[in-house]
């Protein structure tokens, strides 16, 4: 299953259309009345259909019917509200842009997305309009987030003083959560009424703001031709055409056109996409081509006097299931720093052509904390890698490394701390996210979100490695996850994996093992790790977005 995030206007049109469709069945159910909007508009009274380069649609509502759709919608999931099928998935974003959006995913299908758009009443009064239409102005700031102030910038909307006030708006926001935010710009966008006589759009951008109209533009409604089907739209379209685009009905000339206004991808996207759902087959050929990695890995190791173990779900898979967890999609092993760094001097003299070795110090678009092996000429991506340039995007396994900590509790505690810290602003450096912890300390988060931008990348990750390296060589008893998903749980005795290894059969071939596996493995998954968790929890560990065997498709 593969769900589809790159830009083709083509694709995107004819999904539209899909959404666009669902979406009229959904109002004319329920006895909402909108109209298309924008590129929509013109659209459906010039083309009827969509502007041939247009990768969008709008819809306007009055606040009265834009009201009764958040009423029909109200206390169920969207998916149910719209009777998605299996393979759709639907989300309405309410607090994440200045205006609504409704999204639709489909198996196979790029994601597409409905603008909404709300007219209020507005003074007939000047100074009023003026004084509105500028706290207006400050809530376009005030509600962007990291991800809209980069893509504001990225595109050049706002310019000069004006930007810097967007931008002034914004870091005052930053304190504030979301539904707070929200809930205060729709006081500001529903004051100034008036006697009732006037309505703008006081969601739009702020030159959209600045448009007033008389009620009754949006009093009366009609359907016409859209493509296959029929929308609904104003019948006063012309009011509102005209003073945004003039003579609306001469189509651009071809050389002024630019096919896309997005420049689509995923970053612009306020949730996050469901994963692809493998087959029994798919699952089953994965994890044959990532056998084959450790297989590699082993050979080297076993040649040069390397100790390693199995280690996270693998390990757990091969004494719990004696080879793959069923529904694992991934592979783990384990080093201490010693046997790490005689492995880094010969991996790249020992490695089959087949493979690569993935680290910071050989791709400058790869960030991790741990290393990895991948093979070449195929592709394993989930919803994080795909936005980057990697070197390798293949099948791969992950290799961690256990570092040395202090014996004191203490300092345990404060280092540990220091650790996920600096994780984190390297991971959030990586793809340009919000800092966050847990749900909490929402403010500090959001301190260190605007510190981070601040400090270069190579300068977290020394910071980084000097932090988990610190006790490394010294002479101390314990050992942490620092390079992890369990560095929350604290620390271990070195001398479960100092003791040595035993063999262990992992899908019908010997793999190392701690010897004191046992105590390793309640360190990580607790005392009852040999219990397979509820059925709902037996999910792949990874939110894959693109996977390719290449030429190994066919390979029995």
């Amino acid at each position: 299953m593969i769900y589809i995030f790159e830009y083709n206007v083509d694709e995107i049109q004819n999904e539209m259309l899909v959404l666009l469709k669902r979406f009229h069945c959904f109002c004319s159910d329920n006895n909402i009345k909108y109209s298309v909007h924008a590129g929509t508009m013109i659209g459906i009274v010039r083309e009827h259909g969509f502007i041939p380069w247009d990768d969008d649609a709008d819809v306007s509502f009055t606040r009265e019917e834009y009201n009764k759709f958040l009423g029909a919608i109200d206390g169920q999931d969207v998916n149910i509200a719209f009777e998605a099928a299996n393979d759709e998935y639907f989300y309405f974003s309410l607090y994440d842009n200045a205006f609504p959006q409704l999204w639709m995913v489909r198996e196979n299908k790029p994601a597409v997305w409905l603008d909404f758009f709300i007219y209020d009443f507005i003074s007939e009064h000047r100074f009023s309009q003026k004084l509105k239409k500028a706290e207006i102005a400050f809530v376009l700031g005030f509600l962007k987030n990291e991800r809209t102030i980069k893509s504001t910038k990225k595109r050049g909307t706002y310019r000069g003083l004006k930007y810097a006030m967007i931008y002034c708006a914004y870091l005052l926001g930053c304190v504030f959560p979301k539904k707070w935010k929200y809930d205060f710009s729709e006081k500001i966008r529903q004051s100034h009424p008036g006697n009732k006589s006037l309505i703008h759009r006081s969601n739009d951008r702020y030159s959209g703001v600045t448009f007033t109209y008389p009620v009754q533009v949006m009093g009366e409604y009609i359907t016409m031709p859209f493509e296959d089907t029929a929308l609904m739209v104003t019948k006063k379209y012309d009011d509102i055409l005209v003073p945004s685009y003039g003579n609306y009905m001469t189509p651009v000339k071809d050389d002024t056109v630019v096919s896309g206004v997005h420049g689509f991808n995923r970053e612009y996207m306020p949730f996050k996409a469901p994963a692809i759902r493998l087959n029994n087959n798919d699952l089953k050929k994965l994890k044959e081509l990532e056998l084959m990695c450790l297989r590699e890995f082993d050979r080297i190791c076993k040649k040069n006097g390397i100790q390693y173990f199995l280690g996270g779900g693998t390990l757990l898979g091969a004494v719990r299931h004696g080879g793959f967890i069923p529904w694992d999609d991934d592979i783990d092993v384990m080093m201490l720093p010693k046997e790490y760094e005689k492995f880094r001097k010969v991996v790249d003299l020992e490695l089959d052509n087949r493979f690569i070795y993935q680290c910071k110090e050989n791709d400058p678009q790869f960030h991790s904390i741990f290393d990895k092996i991948r093979l070449k000429d195929t592709i394993f991506d989930t919803w994080f890698s795909k936005q980057f340039d990697l070197t390798s995007h293949g099948i791969f396994i992950d290799i961690f490394v256990h570092d040395y900590i202090s014996d004191n509790k203490y300092i345990q505690k404060l280092h540990i701390f220091k650790t996920i810290l600096c994780r984190s602003f390297v991971r959030h450096k990586w793809d340009d996210s919000p800092m966050h912890f847990y749900g909490r300390l929402k403010l500090i988060c959001k301190i260190a979100s605007l510190y981070k931008k601040t400090v270069s990348m190579e300068k977290l990750e020394y910071r980084q490695m000097k932090t988990v390296t610190k006790y490394n060589g010294r002479n101390t008893r314990f050992l942490y996850d620092s390079r992890g998903e369990h560095t929350k749980n604290g620390v271990f005795l070195a001398s479960i994996l100092t003791d040595g290894a035993i063999d262990m059969s992992f899908e019908g071939i010997n793999f190392p093992v701690p010897k004191r596996f046992d105590e390793y493995l309640e360190f990580s998954y607790g005392k009852d790790y040999m219990t397979l968790p509820p059925k709902e929890e037996r999910i792949p560990g990874h939110d894959l977005a693109r996977l390719d065997f290449g030429e190994y498709k066919n390979e029995n």
